[in-house]
């Protein structure tokens, strides 16, 4: 129920000497300073009100309660900005007030008078410049009525000064003294990429409670990528499984520069623990991308398993650049770590020839492997292949994935792989990436024939079969196919359509419209399959020749995408973005029959990628036309698609007729480029934003009411393989909770606000394909 409010009459009068003096005595010992200082009315409770003066500092809100009868000017109340969770702005017929909603339900409700407008405004500034003090999923709102255009927008802020300036917000929450050798550490971090904070070297000489101050800046902070904990630290994570009842399973302690000591922690712990199995519950240990180690790291750690109560069922030791790998061998081939361990990841190691010998010598005796990764290691592929085929109840039971990417694969190599392919029972996930020498058409025939032919991966007809054959993975991303290999796999994938496939990744293969229309025709045949990636190639023809034979002719590339979206039954993901090279694109005739099989009754697609392929308004054209439709998209990615003004009003009256798409990040490279222009329409760029944002929170809540909304993550198996930036970015959205997905838009906005014109408007004009009015 509204409040009738009195009419502020002293918003204006003067605010004593004595006023002044009492609020720089409490500012005297903070790390905060004052900003403004006005007398308001203040709602208490029902219809009570009082005279309060309001103290707006750096990092506060405070009232003071003038002195009466007896009394003296005192504080009345004091509120943090990092508790603070609403700004509400309230208009009725006498007045227009502020309502700050703070945490553990308090509330200050005042009516600045005439001041209103100007307290409103240098609170939002204080904000937005407070962003990295903020948990990403809980910044504060701002609720401001249609009329009054109050909106204030960042002010120009490098990423050291945000985090610095959060990090003094953190020193006066916890009423601490701000520290300048803490601040110029913190910048001198973020001088390294990833940033990497040593934590250790930060709280050196510092009492327990300073210490608050840093670690909250460190666990909000979006720039902050992680943190150096130092010996002490790792030892305090290994300290966990010496508890009585420890039941932690799973260790990662992945890139925090782990040195000898603190593997000699872990050595330490487990001695302590070796004749106790029943108080061992660790069964997966992950120490990748830490510093290099040397010789006296791997002996401690190797001590260390040898140690331990219960073998592990997972290792993970990437890009740790291990000196001795056959020693960790010595421990996997004690006869409990081959019958246990399931997983193994010694990717980008230096396996040297002893290693290779003590590795393929324990491969052909492991017999619960499911999982080994052997990227970049430079091992002697055709050994490892012979001692995987020596190992014919592993390979026949239960060995799931390979990965050999960046290593030398010849073709005797190629030959051995193929054979074992043709007889396995279970290997259904191979990742051969950036194979030297390149991966020729005859050597992918000679690897892939046997595997698609393989009875075990084929569904019988017709299936009374209890339990399916299993999926197939396929990634052969950064190898060139443009001579004839794409075409090689297009023919076995159609010679073999009962096989079912899950995942095909075909990145950064210099495919052309032919090679993708011969794949994706091929495809269309499959059963099962549930997601594709052909992103970072050239979906356009090739340069004509004059000497070239006349054309055949064939499917377009865009029909055959048409078919494949419709028929597909298990289809959930399909991405086409272009995000590596300037001149690669696909082309607007198969961008169009992509977005356009959305719309389609019998289209399962729920996730489509198609950013940065610079097709112009057409493409905002294809996504209106087809929004109002689909009711299966639940994630579309398509920035970098040079969209005007025009194209993304299209966009934002077509998602108000949609109720399916709950993930669509901020369109940053479009946007940014509309703003650098030397007129920008800045306001209804940001009114349209603002617009799509609402649509796509509306949409949030109509999927939470009907318990729908994880299905965007859960709809799809994500797999760590670490080698698509673009993965990684996607798995975030895909993942992310409500207030996530909302507060990545407010913060992708608030970094728009800071564009400003660059005066040329040549890097913003849109520069759609060519071909996109002439080609069907």
């Amino acid at each position: 129920m509204s409040v009738p409010w009195p009419r502020n009459r002293f918003s204006y009068d003067v605010i004593s000497p004595e006023a002044h003096a009492f609020v720089d005595k409490i500012f005297a010992s903070r790390s905060d300073q004052p900003l403004m200082m006005k007398w308001v009315n203040q709602h208490k409770n029902k219809a009570t009100f009082s005279k309060r003066i309001l103290v707006l500092s750096n990092y506060r809100l405070m009232t003071l309660k003038p002195p009466g009868l007896g009394t003296k000017l005192k504080v009345s109340k004091d509120l943090s900005f990092l508790d603070l969770l609403k700004i509400q702005v309230e208009q009725c017929d006498s007045s227009t007030t502020m309502k700050a909603i703070f945490t553990g339900g308090r509330i200050l409700h005042v009516d600045p008078g005439m001041h209103c407008e100007e307290v409103v405004r240098m609170i939002q500034r204080r904000i937005h410049q407070l962003a990295d003090a903020f948990p990403l999923t809980s910044r504060p709102k701002f609720g401001l009525p249609a009329a009054l255009h109050w909106d204030e927008y960042s002010i120009d802020m490098s990423d050291k000064d945000k985090v610095v300036e959060a990090f003094r917000a953190c020193c006066d929450y916890h009423l601490v003294p701000f520290r300048d050798d803490i601040a110029a550490k913190l910048k001198t971090a973020m001088d390294s990429s990833p940033c990497i904070v040593d934590f250790e070297l930060c709280i050196l000489g510092m009492v327990r409670q300073r210490h608050l101050a840093l670690e909250l800046i460190l666990e909000r902070s979006v720039v902050v990528q992680g943190f150096h904990v130092g010996d002490e630290g790792v030892a305090m994570a290994f300290q966990a499984l010496e508890q009585p009842h420890s039941v932690v399973s799973t260790l990662r302690l992945s890139k925090v520069r782990m040195s000898h000591a603190g593997l000699q922690a872990l050595e330490s712990v487990a001695k302590a623990k070796e004749h106790m199995p029943t108080a061992w519950s660790l069964t997966a240990l992950d120490l990748s991308e830490n510093s290099k180690w040397t010789k006296e790291s791997v002996t401690a750690l190797v001590s260390a398993m040898k140690s331990f109560p219960s073998p592990l069922q997972a290792v993970n030791l990437a890009q740790c650049s291990l000196p001795e790998i056959a020693q960790i061998v010595t421990v996997l081939d004690q006869p409990s770590w081959t019958a246990a361990l399931q997983t193994l990841n010694l990717s980008f190691n230096p396996i040297d020839y002893d290693a290779t010998t003590a590795l393929t010598g324990w491969l052909s005796r492991a017999k619960a492997l499911h999982h080994l990764n052997l990227a970049g290691t430079g091992i002697d592929t055709f050994q490892l292949i012979n001692a995987l085929k020596r190992n014919v109840s592993l390979h026949r039971s239960s060995f799931v994935a390979l990965d050999l990417s960046y290593n030398m694969l010849k073709a005797t190599t190629a030959a051995a792989l193929g054979e074992m392919l043709g007889t396995t029972h279970t290997l259904a996930v191979l990742v051969l990436r950036n194979m030297k020498p390149a991966i020729a058409a005859t050597t992918l025939s000679t690897i892939m024939a046997p595997w698609f032919q393989n009875p075990h991966f084929v569904v019988s007809q017709p299936n009374h079969e209890s339990t399916p054959p299993p999926l197939l993975t396929l990634d052969l991303s950064e190898n060139n196919l443009s001579d004839g290999g794409a075409h090689v796999l297009a023919d076995l994938i159609a010679h073999s359509p009962r096989v079912r496939r899950d995942v095909l990744k075909l990145n950064q293969c210099a495919l052309h419209d032919d090679s993708v229309e011969a794949i994706v025709t091929a495809l269309a045949q499959c059963d099962a399959l549930s997601s594709l990636h052909l992103e970072d190639n050239d979906g356009r023809p090739r340069p004509k020749s004059i000497f070239a034979p006349a054309a055949r002719l064939r499917l377009a590339p865009g029909d055959a995408f048409v078919k494949l979206l419709t028929k597909q039954r298990h289809l959930k993901a399909v991405y086409l973005s272009n995000s590596t090279c300037a001149a690669m694109q696909y082309s607007i005739a198969v961008l169009r029959g992509v977005v356009h099989s959305l719309g389609t009754g019998t289209s399962s697609v729920e996730i489509v990628d198609i950013s940065g392929n610079r097709g112009g308004d057409d493409v905002a054209k294809c996504i209106a036309a087809v929004l109002p439709k689909t009711q299966r998209l639940r994630a579309l990615f398509w920035d970098g698609n040079h969209t005007t003004l025009a194209g993304f009003r299209l966009v934002q009256d077509a998602l108000r007729h949609n109720r399916s798409l709950c993930v669509m990040p901020v369109p940053l490279q479009d946007t940014r480029r509309l703003l650098e222009r030397r007129d920008p329409q800045r306001e209804a760029l940001f009114a349209v934003l603002g617009s799509m944002c609402e649509t796509i929170e509306r949409n949030q809540a109509f999927a939470s009411e009907k318990a729908d909304l994880g299905s965007v993550a859960s709809s799809v198996i994500f797999r760590e393989d670490g080698y698509d930036k673009m993965d990684g970015m996607r798995r975030s959205w895909l993942q992310g909770s409500p207030p996530d997905l909302r507060q990545s838009w407010s913060r992708g906005i608030d970094d728009l606000t800071m564009v400003t014109p660059t005066g040329n408007n040549s890097t913003t004009t849109t520069t759609p394909n060519t071909q996109s009015t002439h080609e069907s």
